[in-house]
């Protein structure tokens, strides 16, 4: 474990090693947290700067899968949504769908997760991402509550929410290529529902355009989920 620890620079060893070593004394680490400690060692190099930022707060375990199960929730109801109107809704000028209730209310639930999802971000990690996700994650929530409700607009300041707290947490809460893809599967979805309106709400297939989103979102809650605090301070405030 020692060769570990020396792949650090000598700066970061200095403060941090005594540390480390006294964590690493109470429990002994698996393969996962070898490859935390080695990838701390590459970012601490990459990123010196870093050695003397603020410290993160460490989001406990079980809150971090909590908030992943609600944000996949929030994916599955994004989806029912999309399937619902997928199979029943006929267009604008149509009259009543079939199972118009039942559109509703799967409407009504599957944006109230999402609301829902952004507050647990918002619970877990608002003082781990970066300080604009802030303003991303008010709006994101408001937006899709007002959406639940029947805001059909409002939805359109969710997403600009999720865009903004995608971008906040990219390589802090989770990957960057999965932040780009939530953002690039968001733009997406609204550029489908932009088509649709603009199309005088005929071409309902225009919609399934946004079932990439429905699955970012999933990805995502996966991805919070599995998410453990790593080993070191260190390794929180780290960017990658």
């Amino acid at each position: 474990m020692t060769r570990l620890i020396a792949l650090y620079p000598r700066a970061w060893r200095l403060r941090y090693e005594d540390e480390l070593l006294a964590l690493l004394a109470e429990r002994s680490p698996g393969p996962l947290d070898r490859l935390d400690i080695v990838r701390g060692a590459i970012d601490a190099r990459l990123h010196p700067e870093l050695t003397d930022a603020p410290q993160s707060p460490r989001p406990r375990s079980r809150a971090a899968v909590a908030t992943g199960a609600l944000v996949a929730s929030a994916g599955l109801g994004w989806l029912a949504w999309l399937g619902s109107i997928l199979m029943y809704f006929r267009g604008w000028g149509s009259g009543m769908p079939e199972h118009a209730d039942l559109m509703v209310l799967v409407a009504f639930l599957g944006f109230l997760a999402m609301s829902a999802a952004i507050a647990a971000i918002a619970a877990t990690f608002i003082d781990a991402i970066r300080p604009i996700g802030r303003l991303g994650l008010m709006l994101a929530a408001i937006g899709f509550v007002l959406t639940a409700i029947g805001g059909g607009l409002s939805i359109v300041v969710g997403f600009a929410g999720v865009i903004v707290v995608a971008w906040s947490m990219a390589g802090i809460i989770i990957p960057r290529w999965l932040a780009a893809g939530w953002i690039a599967t968001t733009l997406l979805a609204f550029l489908a529902m932009v088509m649709f309106v603009v199309g005088d709400g005929r071409d309902v297939g225009l919609l399934a355009l946004g079932i990439p989103c429905g699955i970012a979102w999933l990805l995502v809650g996966l991805a919070i989920a599995a998410r453990r605090p790593p080993l070191t301070a260190p390794l929180t405030a780290s960017p990658a």
